[in-house]
């Protein structure tokens, strides 16, 4: 504390860093930078385990989906439709680079404009369908 005589006047005057005092149950100390850090560090673990997770899983689904697509150009729930994927140039199955591309594209752009984009390409085209040169087809059955 400071303390200054103002014509016979005792007055108190507080310096803002020495009044702050740490709270009780407070992890951090009062004296502390981190005090303006408005995010929890749980949070942020939180938070980067659960990017870590979608990350993950959009990856595992590329691999699965270029895996499955790329020589018969069915996943088993395409077969189960009887529909496939195939080149739009030949009508051969996509190989593993377009399957990839296919569903990199879906994950990315489709899930939010894919619908409208369909309606309005004349091949009835997803924009995986369009950067990959493939199609949906109906399979003959027997």
């Amino acid at each position: 504390m400071i303390r200054k005589a103002d014509g016979g006047e005792n007055r108190t005057w507080v310096n803002p860093e020495q009044e702050r005092q740490e709270e009780p149950g407070s992890d951090i100390p009062a004296n502390s930078s981190a005090s303006l850090l408005f995010v929890q560090p749980g949070l942020i673990l939180v938070l980067v385990l659960l990017l870590s997770f979608v990350l993950l899983v959009c990856i595992f689904y590329v691999a699965y989906v270029a895996l499955v697509e790329s020589f018969r150009g069915q996943t088993p729930g395409k077969m189960l439709l009887g529909i496939a994927v195939s080149r739009e140039a030949d009508g051969g199955a996509p190989g593993p680079g377009r399957a990839a591309l296919r569903a990199l594209v879906f994950r990315f752009a489709d899930m939010i404009m894919g619908v409208f984009v369909m309606l309005a390409s004349p091949k009835r085209q997803r924009p995986g369908d369009m950067a990959a040169g493939t199609l949906m087809v109906r399979k003959r059955r027997g």
